[in-house]
């Protein structure tokens, strides 16, 4: 891809999300400046993680930044989050060089890992996740009028609660940019990435806590109506009913998983 004109100039869009890419105050902020990068350069994305889980209501204290990006388009993603981002760093860590860059993923888990990372150097609390498609959310539609993504922008104040449990509540106050639409995972959908994932991984402790949470949040924080449409998937439904009557068993989890993954070995996903 060409970064300039035939004047030796940065194309407006891309000059616009230069601009846009310098001083970011909060992850909030720094999400929906990669938000627009990926706009710009017409790279499909959608926004998990626990900017997700805090865009649907969630309160979280981690506020990593993960995208989706599918399989077509994920290294541009890479190459231009690396060009125009000056505040983000590439973290090698997928290829041995783990420790060498500060925060990092271990090399040898055996977890499901994001493809590529980046550390945001302001705060090198904060990480920036690139998760493949077909890894986590295969049966996830990104397109633009998909019931599967929600368009959004952070609320300045949003007051929280756990569901039934007034009258506690949680304030997250976060600057906002300008309102700028971002693509977010629906709630629904988020619930049934979590559980499918959650039956993937059922043999691998340090995954299905993980992806499990998805599931506890939505259960705990998310209004009910926002989780109306249920699963796609008849033997979803039936492994979810199973598991809510007893959450203390991975049982369902572990019937399901020949059914629906009778194929899968993990050294598939992990990256190399």
């Amino acid at each position: 891809m060409s970064i300039t004109n035939n004047n030796n100039e940065v194309p407006a869009t891309e000059r616009e999300s230069k601009l846009h890419l310098k001083d970011v105050n909060n992850s909030a902020e720094l999400m929906i400046s990669i938000a627009r990068l990926f706009d710009a350069h017409s790279i499909p994305y959608i926004v998990w993680g626990t900017s997700c889980l805090s865009f649907h209501g969630v309160p979280t204290v981690i506020m990593d930044v993960a995208f989706v990006i599918p399989g077509m388009s994920f290294d541009q993603a890479v190459s231009s989050l690396s060009f125009y981002h000056t505040s983000v760093n590439h973290c090698d860590c997928h290829n041995g060089l783990a420790g060498k860059t500060g925060l990092h993923y271990a090399s040898n888990s055996t977890t499901t890992l994001p493809r590529s990372h980046f550390i945001y150097g302001p705060c090198p609390d904060v990480l920036i996740e690139l998760w493949r498609h077909s890894d986590v959310m295969w049966n996830v539609d990104l397109g633009n009028a998909s019931a599967d993504v929600v368009w959004g922008s952070p609320a300045r104040e949003f007051y929280r609660k756990r569901k039934g449990a007034e009258p506690h509540f949680y304030l997250d106050a976060i600057n906002v940019t300008d309102n700028y639409p971002v693509r977010f995972l629906s709630a629904s959908c988020m619930r049934e990435v979590g559980l499918l994932l959650s039956i993937r991984d059922v043999s691998i402790p340090t995954s299905i806590s993980t992806w499990l949470n998805y599931v506890l949040y939505a259960i705990l924080y998310i209004d009910d109506e926002k989780l109306a449409s249920g699963f796609r998937d008849d033997l979803l439904q039936v492994t979810y009913d199973k598991w809510l009557a007893k959450m203390t068993t991975y049982a369902p989890f572990r019937a399901a998983r020949p059914l629906l993954f009778p194929d899968f070995r993990s050294d598939r996903i992990c990256p190399p």
